[in-house]
């Protein structure tokens, strides 16, 4: 997306919390830029440390005891709700008595099993949080970062290792679980319809289109709706409405791309693949629109 100051400050949140908590929860609605913004600050310490690594005169100002996270990171993502509770932590078979191990317990393991190994790992647990499974991990997100599995046996968590939790909201957390972790929230502010916008131009419009000095405010479609007769039966986010139409633009960008054509055709089928997904959207809609 684009590196606006809003989003490059969440960044920076999420890092300053990684340094002094190994469990963080990531709050916000659906398209705020959590995954987004976890992925970035993870690319970007893998960058870090490459950069380091060419440049040997650094490697003591900035010594793992200083800069404990400058190192690539591999992210384990789990979604908790797909599965049961079984699964996720693991169970004695109905049969031979036997353990299984259960995804957080594999993962876990896989953590702990280059202990030497200059790397961060983070569990990324991206489902709502349910009270039925985010209990159980109170004994990690504390000071004793163990995992109590039933079997009896404990797994202790490494220094490099943090669990990370994407949801929308803490409605049936428990003050237990929140108080163990730190809070990043991210709002509607963080990524705009515009970043949406320029993020499309950058992926789906034609190289050639980019090498164009043009201003993206100067082209960029305002849509106004207009209801007068009826109340909104259904609120529709910006952000929504921008991903519905990634599709069409996407289909439609495509087959332009190895074409050679005048700057006036060029900016004609611009306005083109922009307008018609709006205007389809809104006529199947029924509504007015004004631009």
């Amino acid at each position: 997306l684009t590196a606006t100051q809003t989003f490059i400050d969440k960044t920076m949140q999420l890092y300053s919390t990684l340094t002094v908590r190994h469990g963080l929860m990531n709050v916000g609605l659906t398209m705020t830029g959590k995954s987004t913004v976890l992925h970035c600050l993870a690319g970007a310490l893998g960058l870090i440390r490459q950069f380091l690594n060419s440049k040997p005169e650094l490697q003591e100002k900035f010594s793992h005891e200083v800069y404990p996270l400058f190192y690539p990171v591999s992210i384990f993502k789990i979604n908790a709700k797909s599965i049961t509770a079984d699964e996720l932590y693991g169970n004695f078979a109905g049969d031979s008595g036997e353990w299984q191990d259960g995804i957080i317990c594999t993962a876990m393991r896989e953590c702990v099993r280059d202990v030497e190994e200059k790397k961060l790992k983070w569990i990324l647990m991206d489902s709502p949080v349910d009270a039925l499974w985010i209990e159980n991990l109170n004994t990690i997100l504390d000071d004793a970062k163990r995992l109590c599995l039933t079997s009896g046996e404990v797994i202790a968590m490494t220094d490099q290792t943090a669990y990370m939790f994407e949801v929308r909201d803490l409605e049936v957390a428990s003050p237990a679980t929140v108080s163990r972790c730190g809070m990043i929230y991210f709002d509607q502010t963080v990524v705009n319809m515009d970043d949406m916008f320029r993020h499309l131009c950058k992926t789906m419009l034609p190289p050639w289109f980019l090498q164009l000095e043009t201003n993206m405010q100067h082209v960029w479609p305002i849509a106004k709706y207009e209801t007068p007769a009826h109340s909104e039966i259904h609120s529709v986010e910006d952000l929504t409405v921008c991903g519905k139409l990634s599709t069409d633009n996407q289909f439609t960008a495509q087959p332009y791309t190895e074409e050679v054509f005048s700057a006036e055709d060029r900016l004609n089928m611009l306005f083109q693949w922009l307008f018609q997904p709006i205007y389809d959207y809104i006529f199947d809609n029924n509504k007015p629109v004004i631009f």
